[in-house]
């Protein structure tokens, strides 16, 4: 009975996983990605915007975010008041990525109030009110959140980091803005950014859902005929950064610390390079060995990891909060030159593909997760399907792949120490 039980769950997930995908065209090009599993009782449509940072100056940062929290505040067909019952009517969430590469927003609702839920969201991006009133609550909002990240000392010193990092670089345009570009913000700009955001730009769709193509595809391509594609649209790929050459310290000075931060970054493949996938699961690996030694045998901190970044052009980072950051640092170094002489070991690599194995199966259920990862994927790497290729290339690689890829980017780190 329990072997029973086993089965058809696996059967059920399994259908959630391998839906019937198609991808078909409209006025945005062959971009709407179409995921349909009939077991599904919950639809999801995600609006992918690509370029991020490299759609707007420095002086304009934190545009996009304040563009989709303000779409959210009404529409010519829809009041907020409106939005906000229909939401609990339909079950409706509305969710935003504002990245440095990209910015999207979702729309999840139950399968019967999709086309109520795609129409909320045609209307939204195209016909949004822009209300001078909630521009301004929408802006204190940011200003807020900017001044929390700001007194924040986990967040600051990464902020203190990046300007120094990212100097020169279209990422120094930082996504959620800062307190000097949110503030000149107006309803013009907006509106400008809207318009090249959905007719100038690269608008890519990704639809999972429990509903038929053949009885969506016409309603979806009606409703959002008013998105376009640039004609001579081109694939935004950031510069490389600045050259770093050589390890690098730096101070950054805030008062009332109750101890001291430490930021570093490195270089690493973008993660449309192949390298990557080694790259990110070596770090993984040396950020439970740092935390072992950083926490378990030493006791200098009770917060330390090291990580890949996602980005098109791409970074490592290593963390530490200790009031001894030389010693940590010092042992930041010893694990890393140790490292590079003994590796990581297959048993290391396999604890961890167990882990990825278990996120990717249960992200593929939810409908959300899912319409984001296909979307992702396909304006990232051209495959919608790219997480199933990473599974694959996970369960082959071995510690060789990822001792001489590492070897080879673990070096010229930059630290900032905040005190």
């Amino acid at each position: 009975m329990k072997k029973l039980f086993i089965l058809i769950i696996v059967i059920i997930l399994f259908s959630f996983i391998f839906g019937d995908v198609e991808i078909f065209s409209s006025n945005v090009g062959t971009n709407i990605i179409y995921d349909y599993s009939k077991e599904r009782e919950i639809s999801t449509i995600t609006f992918f915007f690509d370029g991020g940072t490299a759609n707007y100056a420095r002086d304009k940062a934190g545009i996009e975010r304040f563009l989709l929290e303000a779409i959210q505040k009404g529409s010519s067909k829809y009041s907020e008041s409106d939005i906000n019952v229909l939401m609990d009517k339909y079950g409706l969430r509305i969710s935003f990525e504002n990245n440095y590469d990209y910015s999207s927003i979702s729309f999840t609702t139950f399968n019967n109030y999709f086309n109520n839920a795609l129409d909320i969201a045609a209307d939204m991006l195209s016909e949004p009110l822009f209300l001078n009133k909630n521009i301004e609550i929408i802006r204190r909002k940011m200003i807020d959140n900017i001044k929390s990240k700001e007194e924040n000392p986990d967040k600051y010193v990464w902020l203190k980091m990046n300007d120094w990092f990212f100097r020169e670089h279209q990422y120094i345009s930082l996504p959620d803005g800062y307190i000097e570009t949110v503030s000149n913000i107006t309803r013009d700009d907006l509106k400008g950014h809207l318009d090249f955001l959905t007719k100038k730009n690269k608008v890519l769709i990704s639809i999972v859902t429990g509903i038929p193509l053949q009885n969506e595809e016409n309603i979806i391509k009606e409703k959002l005929s008013f998105m376009k594609t640039e004609k001579n649209w081109k694939k935004v790929i950031p510069s490389a950064f600045k050259d770093i050459e050589r390890d690098t310290v730096m101070y950054a000075e805030k008062e009332n610390l109750q101890t001291e931060y430490v930021a570093c970054k490195f270089l690493l493949p973008s993660v449309t390079n192949d390298a990557f996938i080694p790259a990110r699961i070596g770090l993984s690996i040396l950020s439970k060995r740092i935390w072992e030694t950083l926490r378990t045998k030493h006791g200098l901190t009770y917060a330390t990891y090291m990580g890949a970044s996602d980005k098109k052009v791409n970074y490592g980072v290593f963390y530490v909060s200790t009031d001894y950051p030389d010693s940590a640092i010092s042992l930041f170094y010893q694990e890393m030159k140790k490292f590079k002489k003994e590796g990581v070991t297959q048993r290391e690599i396999d604890d961890l593909r167990n882990i990825y194995e278990t996120s990717f199966y249960m992200n593929n259920e939810k409908s959300d997760e899912r319409s984001f990862t296909n979307g992702y994927n396909f304006m990232i790497y051209g495959d919608y399907d790219h997480n199933a290729k990473f599974m694959k290339r996970v369960g082959k690689i071995k510690p060789k792949e990822i001792n001489n890829v590492l070897s080879e980017y673990l070096k010229n780190y930059q630290f900032l120490i905040l005190r």
